[in-house]
């Protein structure tokens, strides 16, 4: 019997990082600071530069990252190295997004792909069920496809008002409620340096 494929329910940016990720780390190394039971501070880091380095610092409660690509805070239990162990290494952005302590906002961005995948499925949905109106859509391809060669979609003012304008033209409706956002790259690419760190620990405290 065939064994039935597993869904990838990934965004496009999950995919993104997860496969930039272990490019950013291959020469790291794992040094520990300071460890007193649930005070630790470790650093990894290539040596020679600072580059995508990060350390994990911990204390009752809470697990801080911080280094060359931003940084975040944690809290949930006391030993959060055991709070990110639960999900086997993998990331799990959602559940740990909502363990952040204090402002959350930095964890989604504006996402290019989740813009043109939303305006062309709109697009799609209109052409099919107002055929009378396929002249307006294809006019609002060539100005959607425009706005991408030129590099504006790369920008949310850019888009949404490009948004607006189709609006107004009666092609488009109720933009202003699309949720253009995907995990943000710095958050995921964080999240990542947790599991791969907490990897290294504990695989060094195996074989210690």
């Amino acid at each position: 019997m065939t064994t039935p494929e597993i869904p990838d329910y990934r965004t496009a940016e999950e995919k993104r990082v997860a496969d930039r990720f272990p490019r950013d780390v291959e020469k790291h190394e794992m040094t520990v600071l300071h460890e007193d039971g649930l005070y630790r501070h470790v650093r990894f880091q290539q040596p020679g530069t600072s580059i995508y380095y990060f350390d994990l610092i911990t204390w009752p409660g809470s697990l801080a990252i911080k280094g060359d690509m931003d940084g975040f805070m944690f809290s949930r239990i006391d030993d959060m190295f055991a709070f990110f162990r639960m999900d086997g290494y993998r990331v799990n952005p959602t559940y740990w997004s909502e363990k952040i302590a204090g402002h959350r906002n930095s964890v989604m961005s504006y996402s290019e792909d989740v813009f043109k995948t939303q305006i062309f499925s709109y697009l799609d949905d209109v052409a099919r069920d107002e055929p009378e109106r396929a002249e307006d859509v294809e006019t609002a391809r060539k100005r959607v496809q425009e706005a991408i060669d030129d590099g504006d979609a790369a920008y949310e003012e850019s888009v949404r008002e490009l948004l607006r304008e189709l609006e107004e033209e009666g092609v488009v409706s109720d933009s202003w409620e699309w949720d253009l956002r995907d995990w943000d790259y710095r958050f995921l690419w964080n999240c990542h340096a947790i599991a791969w760190g907490l990897q290294q620990y504990d695989a060094a405290k195996k074989a210690a």
